[in-house]
């Protein structure tokens, strides 16, 4: 017995995918065979998996869960003809049982002759060619031009459809260069071909699919080591909220390399206020930062810094390249114009380089960097919280704690109040992002009948 999934948008089908003898993964990360951004979904948030003549979904124990027909999945549960699934209030799928008869296949063999000699090269597959656009000519090869547009496109669609990270990166990279030795891209500022080209081929692909995000998917992936150590708890109920948020912050402190701390309580409270209060912002924001993590987190390492700590550019602006704030700062790191030209950002009147996003990151990057030996490699969150009141004052309210080798840590400057409430909210706004993130983003309601 085969089975498929169809991916549904409303009642119009978007995708299917043919569920095989292995195990079939959805999720944020890109390792998965169901790949999205929503941020209601978890990075690893359920499978599906063959059991007996049938399969089986299983629910990873995530924030937002899965349904059956409405019925929440708290186990294994088994799959029929038509069951309706819905991956984190986000995804709606059906799943579908199916009999392959032998004309089914002599079908498939025709639609790969067909594909073949239409397309006219030898990587296109039928359920390639299905989904090409009209495009220039309405689906005709007129032209050398046209034929490198659909041979661009169809290796963009089997990169999408890429279990591994790494083919699917190169079959991007081979995508645009298909375009660039047409000459198609001749036109295009360096620095933007690759963006543009992935945007055009998109376009193309019906239903048209967002190739750049799924480049940005790709190049992280190959960067992301074992994920299996994620908060497997759940934080869809109030009673579980706590709990799991708990466990979730211990695991992005040992992301950020730091020594399990004892997270007070208070603590725990200000980031689940975050949650609920910046909701919006949290779930815009991290779909908002999905192109630009990738780089962020390269050059946030290349200088030996934890990449998680790209969640500063979200708090900071909500990854948004062109942010101005009232008080002078700009960019996607906010810098003031001091601080920009101490990092050798280039800031007059007629060139403001805290708004180029590469640049403005390895200022960023070195600033952390510099904070991080200021304060010590196992004191980050004062290092945090040096980005955002500055390093000259947090050392000024270490230097009024009474003992300096058990009193010095950012939990007693904020107990003693030597901290302002914004730099006390800043931390924990950072690790609310990280774990809405990296964990998944608790639905609004069971924040709110939490009491946060």
């Amino acid at each position: 017995m085969a089975a498929r999934l169809i991916q549904l948008d409303g009642d119009r089908e978007v995708a299917t995918f043919d569920l095989e003898a292995d195990t079939f993964r959805i999720g944020r990360d890109p390792s998965s065979e169901l790949v999205t951004s929503s941020s209601r979904v978890s990075r690893q948030h359920a499978r599906i998996e063959p059991s007996g003549s049938g399969h089986v979904l299983v629910d990873l124990g995530t924030p937002n869960g899965s349904t059956v027909n409405g019925r929440p999945v708290s186990g294994r549960e088994p799959l029929a003809n038509g069951d309706k699934i819905v991956i984190g209030g986000a995804i709606l799928l059906v799943y579908r049982s199916q009999r392959v008869q032998n004309v089914a296949l002599w079908v498939a063999l025709a639609a790969l002759l067909v594909g073949i000699a239409w397309v006219g090269f030898a990587y296109v597959s039928p359920w390639v060619t299905s989904q090409l656009g009209g495009g220039s000519g309405g689906g005709r090869i007129s032209g050398p031009k046209d034929a490198a547009w659909d041979q661009a496109a169809a290796l963009a669609l089997g990169a999408t459809q890429a279990s591994d990270p790494d083919q699917a990166r190169a079959r991007f990279k081979t995508a645009v260069g298909v375009l660039y030795k047409a000459g198609l891209l001749d036109d295009i500022e360096r620095g933007a071909v690759m963006d543009h080209a992935l945007d055009q081929l998109g376009a193309r692909l019906e239903p048209r699919i967002d190739l750049r995000a799924r480049f940005a998917d790709a190049v992280a992936a190959t960067r992301v080591s074992d994920p299996s150590g994620r908060p497997a708890c759940r934080m869809d109920t109030p009673a579980s909220l706590t709990p799991c948020l708990r466990v979730s912050i211990d695991w992005v402190f040992a992301r950020l390399h730091q020594r399990s701390p004892d997270v007070p309580d208070f603590f725990i409270a200000q980031v689940a206020s975050v949650m609920r209060r910046e909701h919006g912002f949290l779930r815009r924001s991290l779909d908002r930062g999905i192109p630009y993590i990738p780089m962020l987190t390269a050059e946030l390492e290349q200088k030996h810094m934890p990449g998680l700590l790209h969640y500063l550019a979200m708090i900071e602006s909500g990854y948004k390249p062109n942010a101005l704030s009232h008080a002078g700062a700009a960019g996607m790191w906010q810098f003031m114009k001091p601080t920009a030209r101490d990092y050798g950002l280039r800031v007059d009147g007629t060139i403001d380089e805290r708004l180029d996003v590469d640049k403005s990151t390895r200022a960023a990057a070195q600033y952390l960097q510099h904070l991080v030996f200021e304060f010590g490699s196992d004191a980050l969150v004062l290092a945090l919280a040096g980005y955002n009141y500055g390093q000259g004052r947090v050392r000024g309210a270490l230097k009024k704690l009474d003992d300096p080798f058990n009193d010095r840590s950012y939990w007693r400057l904020v107990e003693r109040g030597l901290l302002p409430d914004e730099t006390a909210q800043y931390v924990a706004r950072f690790v609310a992002a990280a774990v809405a993130g990296e964990a998944g983003l608790p639905p609004s309601e069971v924040l709110e009948a939490a009491g946060y």
